[in-house]
């Protein structure tokens, strides 16, 4: 007959591991809003097709404007933020 306990063995293995989801990066946009690329024209009408690499592309843009609009303001010089930009 089997027993179903926990041996010392089964009792040091984990039986679930937490994952964390890193949060999503690209923008939302519905399909009868303004495409973002700044068109004027429906989204489901412009850049729908190309999917979630447009969004991805777009948030990857505004990221990087962000970031320099912060170096600008902390006063770092042009080249520096350039060099950064380069390996970002």
């Amino acid at each position: 007959m089997f027993r179903l306990g926990r041996t010392a063995a089964s009792s040091k293995i984990p039986l679930r591991r937490t994952v964390e989801i890193p949060p999503r990066k690209s923008l939302r946009v519905g399909r009868n809003e303004p495409c973002p690329c700044g068109s004027g024209r429906k989204y489901k009408n412009c850049h729908e097709a190309e999917g979630e690499a447009f969004l991805m592309k777009l948030a990857r843009k505004r990221d990087l404007d962000r970031w320099e609009e912060e170096q600008k303001k902390a006063g770092v010089s042009w080249f520096r933020r350039l060099l950064g930009k380069a390996l970002r």
